[in-house]
């Protein structure tokens, strides 16, 4: 697989030379690290060997979300994204053989929950491996490498959906060329444009820097707004635009408007579980446990998410009271044979000190995730979701992206055991606090199997 995808990115490079090539296949093997993520030891290779019509045998898709939206949910982006340049590429490739799409993720940059440094930019490849899908994926900083200081400009893509069925299609497309953008009609676009394009530039949330634009396009849906719908769209967008021999990049705008795809489809495109946590982390992972008397005896332990901060205002009915989380886990630990918990929370020092004098009056041991340590934004929390991966038995706070993110992880890993044909119970991976219930939990449609 690894090989056969080198051998296309060396056939899109009319000046590549076979040894040049060789080389680039075994600079890839020898790493262990996301084979899907050009490296910037790829960029380096290309630069000493000009490749002017390289990148233009390329459809590129960068995409956006709101600006200073959560890691956990760019990371629940990255599913719409992935599938939707999937299909994208299939539908292409039909078309036109000598054309792929390439998926270009954002760099994290002014992220919730996270300070705010202005010159971050921190790469997906510190987070997460990526197995080798149908469509290359690049960082962003790569592809500005690859483009150099070209003349390049994003066609940008907004992405609008207000459901109104009296619509007899699905999908208007509204277009701003040179002509319309300086007299400024994009205003009055149902996509905001003016929001974030200033007649020249667009905001890339995700690089916090300004991007040039040829053309502006506002994808509107009134029935459906998938991953399928979206694609179709920018496929015929793309048939139009293809024969002109330049380099074609779109910018999609506010694609957490997509709708979230069931795992079901992810897993029929082969991209169900293609994201895996990076070696670095795994490493400040095991540090942590190293370092943490708790984690000695490697016996097992009860998981839970308790998302406090904001929540206690806007979700003040979801979420749980600290009695509430004591009595399901003494329920849990009988169940079990089970008497230590972790709890990772964003709680205070009052609450956290509440939880722990609670749970020493029931006999339970609780560890707390403390990471004193550690100020790399991002950091802590993945981390922190490996320890609760980890556990016997994980609840989560209902509606937190965490929280389903560590179902969505650890239910892949009930799913490889059941393929394996080992034992396994997806029930321990998908219960969340409630108000009203003794136990609730995720709809079985929104995790994989």
């Amino acid at each position: 697989m690894i090989f056969s995808k080198f051998i296309f990115f060396c056939t899109l490079c009319l000046h590549f030379t076979i040894v040049k090539c060789t080389d680039l296949i075994s600079i890839f093997n020898k790493k262990n690290t996301s084979p899907n993520i050009i490296s910037s030891e790829i960029v380096w290779s290309l630069a000493s060997h000009k490749c002017p019509y390289w990148t233009s045998d390329i459809l590129w898709v960068l995409y956006d979300v709101k600006n200073g939206e959560g890691f956990y949910l760019q990371r629940g982006v990255f599913d719409r994204t992935i599938l939707l340049t999937t299909i994208l590429n299939e539908k292409i490739q039909k078309y036109v053989k000598n054309i792929t799409v390439s998926l270009v993720l954002p760099p994290f940059c002014n992220i919730a929950h996270w300070s705010y440094e202005k010159n971050r930019r921190l790469p997906w490849s510190l987070f997460y491996d990526i197995k080798q899908s149908k469509v290359p994926i690049f960082e962003y900083y790569v592809l500005k490498m690859l483009i150099g200081n070209t003349d390049s400009k994003v066609d940008l893509v907004g992405l609008n959906f207000y459901y109104n069925n009296h619509r007899e299609k699905n999908t208007y497309v509204e277009f701003f060329g040179k002509k319309e953008i300086i007299e400024k009609k994009f205003n009055n676009s149902k996509c905001n444009f003016g929001k974030f394009f200033d007649g020249e530039k667009s905001i890339y949330s995700g690089y916090c820097e300004y991007i040039r634009v040829n053309n502006l396009y506002c994808f509107n849906y009134y029935k459906l707004m998938r991953s399928k719908e979206v694609s179709d769209t920018i496929y015929e967008l793309f048939i139009q635009k293809h024969n002109y021999k330049r380099l074609l990049i779109f910018l999609l705008k506010h694609v957490d408007g997509i709708f979230v795809p069931w795992p079901r489809e992810l897993d029929e495109f082969g991209v169900i579980d293609i994201l895996q946590h990076s070696n670095y982390i795994v490493k400040k992972y095991k540090y942590y446990i190293s370092k943490n008397s708790f984690f000695f005896s490697g016996g097992p332990y009860l998981s839970i998410h308790l998302r406090r901060n904001d929540f206690i205002i806007v979700r003040r009915d979801e979420i749980p009271s600290f009695r509430q989380v004591l009595d399901r886990s003494l329920q849990l630990s009988r169940k079990f044979g089970i008497s230590r918990v972790v709890i990772s929370t964003d709680g205070n020092e009052n609450e956290k000190n509440e939880l722990k004098s609670m749970f020493k009056s029931s006999g339970l041991i609780l560890q707390i995730i403390d990471i004193e340590y550690e100020k790399e934004d991002g950091i802590i929390s993945a981390i922190s979701q490996i320890v609760l991966l980890n556990g016997e038995y994980f609840i989560g706070t209902k509606e937190s992206r965490f929280s389903l993110s560590v179902s969505w992880e650890c239910t892949l890993r009930e799913r490889y055991k059941k393929k394996m044909g080992l034992s396994h119970n997806f029930d321990r991976c998908n219960e969340y606090f409630c108000e009203n219930q003794p136990i609730c939990r995720e709809h079985r449609d929104r995790l994989p199997r």
